[in-house]
């Protein structure tokens, strides 16, 4: 019965006119980028906080450069938009951050700062701008 059903005309004809068209598939990038956005939206209260906190102790480069990501599981992703800070950044800031998020209070904190190349995230202007309008 399985070899038949290939070989029925009418069949074929239904898979090809009922086959996804390329230029209604959704790319793998585009589909990622949503799904990161959703998580950003959910998510995005906490990254406001972590980033005004850290917005009062880093450097106009790091405000430049770098926005905060999602904190989960004690992990803050800060996401750096030129690839040769990363190490850098990673270097100057990583332990001074964990640091002044324990101290400060009524903020998430995180154990962990993870430094890595993109452009998602928040910036420190934006958590500025929230926290002052």
């Amino acid at each position: 019965m399985r070899g038949r059903a290939l070989d029925d005309p009418v069949r074929l004809r239904w898979i090809m006119r009922n086959r996804a068209r390329r230029e209604t598939e959704e790319r793998a990038g585009t589909l990622v980028r949503h799904l990161i956005e959703e998580v950003w939206t959910k998510d995005g209260q906490p990254a406001l906080q972590v980033a005004g906190v850290i917005g009062r102790v880093v450097d106009d480069t790091f405000r430049k450069h770098c926005r905060v990501g999602s904190l989960q599981g004690g992990s803050l992703g800060i996401y750096v938009d030129e690839p040769s800070l990363v190490s850098a950044m990673r270097r100057r800031w990583s332990s001074r951050l964990v640091q002044v998020m324990a101290a400060q209070g009524g903020c998430p904190s995180a154990n962990r700062i993870v430094f890595e190349y993109g452009m998602y995230g928040t910036t420190i202007a934006e958590a500025e701008a929230h926290r002052t309008g």
